[in-house]
């Protein structure tokens, strides 16, 4: 049997086709902090006799005056905390410090050390002391070549896994496309053009074969201009004089103009505009002159090429046509980037030369550079745009481990890959057939479609009439939520700087999940929330939904379970049948994803298990409800809010009606459950209506009674409509 909804899904496979290429990408890539933490485990065996984890012993330089005389390894003891301090592993990348470089053996002994604790420790004496001489390590480093080992695995990684990187740049310039024309930064007639360009059809699905491709058409004349101390700008133009700027790694990647004039101007009140700072410095990698005395002559320079009048110049010089296919040149500028962050690891060649880390040393101290060099800058800027890299760099810089890094990097990649293969992909119309796809684990197409509803979620949130907030920080309430009034009305969802925030919801997706007890099972787990603030919470968390669009998702999902769920045991007694009704009487989520229904018909603890070893948790209360809403359910698109985006949510009010268009039994190999079909109605008048979970015909003066908030109950479910 074809699947309709697995076909709207297509572009699955492709994207995590090339996700996987990315992940093997990233694996190859010479991790450096793994590079240096092997050899500095073999060195710290090696002169201490035993095994010791480099990343748990520490390099402590300590103020003059704060040592004493004393029976230990070095002959001094600290009491204070140290001026400077660096694991071992991070000691071994960065080497000593150049003003360590000359010292004698006895100023090293008095003012430094290695030790087990770290820069917190109350005391640096015989407790805690690695007996290691630093003398001894500082010849070593200096006959060690740490960067040429480096060098070298990285020439082997471009030879072998570098042939992949033209495809996922140019899926991150069409999701640059995409991204822009939704920020209204380039036109329709843009979009239609690069697609063109790049060889693909515009309104068609992006696909593997397509991104392969030699590229398209010679419409545009492309050049570029490389940045002094790093970094790249391009520029696209057309034969009827119209331009494309292509920043990769600033906030606004493309932008259009219509002529080359309108072009200057911008670039213009960019230099000397009052973000003109950060503007230029976005142009540049991040190791790049970080010295803000460099940086801001650096801009300075710009603006007087630019200068100020009516018809400025162009600043950035003649730069350079770009004559073969732009994706293959720009491999080779990442390559070249990544090459200079390696050069961070200064050869020792280097340090006798003209003590090259000194003259790095402002970078060091702002940028934490030595911890930046372990991961591929060039590459990461290039695909993933400074956008989203903003969103993940404090994962990408201090993941732990070499795992935590690539898996920092896929996630990063992930949300580019989903803006460039669903962009044309019509939104499922069908309902899923073959569940025994989606009650599998499958943690990548399940992230993939997630991270699609969010970006739809998104959109969809930045189309609705809310209030604009520009400042730092929103006006708090009473409670210490955020809000913004207009017109007198108080507004909890609104847009600030681009996006839609509502604290109130993303509250209730963390710690406030809870206060759906006050619905079911009572307030048990609420008495530390007075209830004036629980009651304020849940009339301000309605009113602001109510704020919201409704959602515009053509097929929503929910899974239960026993023993909150009977619903299933109703049905199959009799006591349930096609065109009955049920009503929600809490705060109800959907899901857009048919992946996460599974994790919520199982027990927590086995989410995460092969499906054959979690047959035995399907019983007669699994359930799983299918909401055929057509793009007309009530329920607010809450993903782009929430703290569990993953979970691609549609949350609805207590007070919503939903009438029984079918229900049967689906089985498969290791799974089976109750399907009952729902569509969203009116609420019926003359006849009765079932609680969702339960089936239980609905008792509105018993629901009062559990609730203990009338004004609630009232509104959603008003005396008069139930006398």
């Amino acid at each position: 049997m074809t699947d309709p909804y697995q076909q709207s899904l297509d572009w699955l496979k492709d994207a995590k086709t090339i996700l996987e290429k990315a992940r093997r990408y990233r694996e190859a890539f010479p991790d450096l902090h793994s590079l240096a933490h092997e050899q500095a485990s073999a060195y710290l065996s090696m002169q201490a006799g035993m095994a010791l984890d480099p990343d748990q012993v520490w390099w402590h330089h300590f103020r003059d005056g704060d040592n004493r005389r004393a029976r230990c390894f070095t002959g001094w003891t600290h009491h204070q905390a140290p001026v400077s301090s660096l694991t071992f592993t991070d000691l071994w990348i960065r080497r000593l410090d150049v003003e360590l470089q000359d010292e004698d053996a006895d100023t090293l002994f008095r003012l430094n050390g290695f030790y087990r604790d770290g820069p917190d420790a109350k005391a640096f004496d015989a407790q805690n002391e690695v007996k290691l001489d630093p003398v001894k390590v500082r010849k070593h480093f200096w006959e060690l070549n740490f960067a040429n080992g480096v060098r070298e695995r990285t020439d082997r990684f471009w030879s072998n896994e570098g042939k992949d990187l033209p495809v996922m740049l140019k899926v991150s310039f069409i999701s640059a496309i995409e991204s822009s024309l939704v920020d209204g930064h380039i036109t329709t007639e843009d979009r239609q053009r690069l697609w063109t360009w790049l060889g693909l059809e515009a309104g068609k699905r992006l696909n593997l074969a397509g991104l392969s491709g030699p590229g398209g058409s010679t419409e545009y004349a492309v050049r570029h201009y490389p940045m002094h101390g790093g970094g790249h700008l391009l520029t696209f133009a057309l034969r009827s004089g119209r331009f494309l700027l292509y920043t990769p790694t600033a906030d606004v990647v493309l932008q259009a103009f219509d002529d080359v004039v309108a072009l200057r101007v911008w670039v213009s009140r960019r230099l000397h505009g009052a973000d003109g700072q950060h503007w230029y410095d976005s142009l540049h990698k991040p190791y790049a002159e970080v010295d803000e005395a460099a940086r801001k002559a650096g801009l300075q320079k710009l603006r007087e090429r630019s200068g100020t009048g009516p018809a400025p110049h162009w600043p950035f010089g003649l730069g350079a046509e770009v004559s073969r296919p732009l994706f293959e040149q720009m491999s080779e500028w990442v390559r070249d980037d990544v090459e200079a962050s390696h050069r961070i690891l200064v050869s020792n060649s280097d340090l006798h030369k003209q003590y090259w880390r000194h003259e790095l040393g402002i970078a060091l101290a702002v940028l934490s550079v030595f911890a930046l060099a372990w991961q591929p800058f060039g590459m990461v800027l290039f695909i993933l745009g400074s956008a989203r890299l903003g969103l993940d760099i404090d994962a990408l810089v201090h993941a732990p481990t070499q795992a935590q890094r690539i898996e920092a990097f896929t996630s990063a990649l992930c949300d580019v890959l989903v803006i460039a293969f669903s962009v044309f992909s019509v939104l499922p119309k069908g309902a899923p057939e073959q569940w025994d796809t989606y009650m599998e684990v499958d943690e990548t197409s399940s992230d993939l479609v997630s991270r699609a509803v969010r970006q739809r979620h998104r959109a969809l949130l930045n189309q609705a009439d809310l209030p604009e907030f520009e400042g730092h920080m929103a006006p708090m309430d009473e409670f210490g939520t955020p809000h913004v009034e207009r017109q007198g009305a108080r507004f909890y969802s609104f847009r600030h700087e681009g996006e839609v925030h509502n604290n109130l919801i993303e509250q209730y997706s963390g710690h406030m999940a809870k206060v759906n007890d006050v619905f079911s099972v009572g307030r048990q787990r609420l008495a530390a929330i007075p209830e004036d603030e629980l009651r304020a919470y849940l009339d301000n968390l309605f009113d602001s939904m109510e704020q919201l669009p409704g959602s515009d998702a053509k097929v929503l999902w929910r899974g239960g379970r026993g023993p909150r769920v009977t619903i299933g045991a109703r049905w199959r007694a009799g006591a349930l049948r096609q065109g009955d009704v049920l009503v929600s009487t809490d705060v109800t989520s959907f899901t857009e994803s048919p992946y996460i229904p599974r994790r919520f018909m199982l027990p927590k603890e086995a989410v995460d298990l092969p499906l054959a070893q979690v047959a035995g948790h399907f019983d007669d209360h699994t359930v799983l409800y299918e909401l055929l809403a057509d793009g007309q359910a009530s329920g607010v698109p809450v993903a782009s809010l929430s703290l569990n985006w993953q979970e691609a949510e549609v949350l609805f009010t207590p007070g919503r009606y939903f009438r029984i268009e079918s229900a049967g039994e689906i089985s498969g190999t290791h799974y089976r459950f109750l399907r009952i079909r729902l569509r969203e109605v009116p609420r019926p008048t003359g006849k009765p209506v079932y609680a969702m979970r339960s089936g239980l015909p609905f008792d509105r003066q018993a629901y009062l009674q559990r609730v203990q908030h009338d004004a609630v109950v009232e509104r959603f479910f008003p005396a008069a409509d139930w006398t």
